[in-house]
C-alpha cells in the first residue's frame, strides 16, 4: 500500500510537470478572483499592469510601416527620377528655344508668370552645368534673358509707375497712365534750342502749310523712316518744364510693362541731377550702373552681343 500511494503522488507530480500545471494554473488564478472581489479603490490588479508594460504594440506597428517603406524604394526612387527626368527636359526645351529666339518673348513671358523655386532651380542647375562646360557666354545669355532683364522690369515699373504731383516727394503720388498726356514732339527739329513757349511753338507750326519738320510719337523714337536705317542715337531739346523728364518715364514705364519696345533688352535711365554729384569720383559705366540699379549686380554685358543696351542720359550737365 506504501509503495502504491509513493506511485500515485508521484504520477500526480508527473501530470502536473507535464502540462497539467497550465489549467491548474488558470483554475487557480479564477479561483482567487471568486474568494477575492475586487475592490472599488480603482487600483486595477497588478497583473493588468504587468500587462500593460509587455505589449509594445506601437513599436511593431512602426517596424511594420519601416519594413515596408525600405522595400517599396527602388519603386519610389524609380518613379522619382523619371518625373525629374521629364521636368528638367521640359525646362531645358524651354530654354533652348529662349536661346534660339523661337518666341522668346512669349517663352519668358510665360517663363516669369510661372516663376517659382523649382523653376529657378532648374535655372540654376542650367546656368551651373553650362559654366561648368566653359559655356559662359550661354549661361551669361540665358540668365540676362530670365532673370536680369525681369529683375530690372519689375525695379523699372515699381519705380516710374507713380508722379508726384506738386514738390516732388512730398505731393500726392498718381499714376502716371492715368495723367499722361502725349508730349508734341517733331522730328528734325532746328539745331538751336527754341526757347518760346510750346504753345506759340505749335501755333506757328500749324500755320506753316509746308513743314520740313515731323510729328512722332515718343514710344517710336528710335523706329526709322527705312528698314536698312538704323537710329542710335536720338538727342530731345525743349523748354524746361514741357515734359520731356515725364516722357521719359513715359517710355521706361511702357517698356518695363511689356507694352512697347520690347526688342530693347535694357535700359537704363541714368539722371545728369544725381551723376553730377559724383563728378569727383571716378567710375566706370559698370560701377555707375551697378550702383544705380543694384538688381543687375553680376549682370556682363561685355560677354554677350545679343543684348540690345539703351541708356537714357535725362538733364543738364
Amino acid at each position: 500500500m506504501a509503495e502504491e500511494r509513493v506511485k500515485d503522488s508521484l504520477s500526480e507530480k508527473h501530470s502536473v510537470d507535464s502540462g497539467s500545471y497550465v489549467s491548474s494554473s488558470v483554475s487557480l488564478k479564477s479561483n482567487w478572483s471568486k474568494n477575492h472581489p475586487p475592490t472599488l479603490t480603482g487600483k486595477e490588479p497588478s497583473s493588468a499592469k504587468s500587462v500593460e508594460y509587455e505589449l509594445p504594440e506601437p513599436r511593431h506597428r512602426t517596424h511594420r510601416r519601416h519594413k515596408s517603406f525600405t522595400d517599396n524604394l527602388v519603386w519610389i526612387f524609380q518613379n522619382l527620377e523619371n518625373k525629374i527626368d521629364r521636368f528638367l527636359k521640359n525646362e531645358l526645351k524651354k530654354f533652348k528655344k529662349i536661346l534660339q529666339e523661337e518666341n522668346r518673348q512669349d517663352f519668358v513671358k510665360n517663363f516669369n508668370d510661372n516663376r517659382c523655386r523649382i523653376t529657378e532651380a532648374a535655372l540654376d542647375l542650367t546656368l551651373f552645368f553650362l559654366r561648368d562646360m566653359k559655356q559662359d557666354e550661354v549661361a551669361d545669355t540665358l540668365q540676362g534673358e530670365l532673370f536680369f532683364i525681369n529683375q530690372l522690369k519689375c525695379s523699372m515699373k515699381k519705380k516710374y509707375q507713380s508722379v508726384f504731383e506738386g514738390i516732388a516727394q512730398q505731393g500726392d503720388s498718381t499714376l502716371l497712365n492715368k495723367i499722361y498726356t502725349d508730349l508734341y514732339i517733331t522730328q528734325g527739329a532746328s539745331e538751336q534750342v527754341n526757347t518760346e513757349h510750346e504753345i506759340r511753338q505749335i501755333e506757328a507750326a500749324s500755320r506753316r502749310h509746308q513743314s520740313l519738320e515731323k510729328k512722332i510719337e515718343c514710344k517710336h523714337l528710335f523706329e526709322a523712316a527705312e528698314q536698312d536705317e538704323q537710329i542710335r542715337t536720338v538727342l530731345t531739346k525743349g523748354v524746361a518744364g514741357i515734359g520731356k523728364s515725364v516722357s521719359v518715364q513715359k517710355f521706361v514705364l511702357d517698356w518695363a510693362e511689356g507694352k512697347e519696345n520690347q526688342d530693347i533688352s535694357f535700359i537704363f535711365p541714368l539722371p545728369f541731377r544725381e551723376m553730377n554729384l559724383k563728378e569727383k569720383e571716378r567710375q566706370s559705366l559698370k560701377d555707375l550702373i551697378t550702383q544705380f540699379f543694384p538688381k543687375t549686380k553680376g549682370l556682363n554685358l561685355t560677354r554677350s552681343t545679343r543684348f540690345k543696351v539703351l541708356f537714357i542720359l535725362d538733364g543738364f550737365l
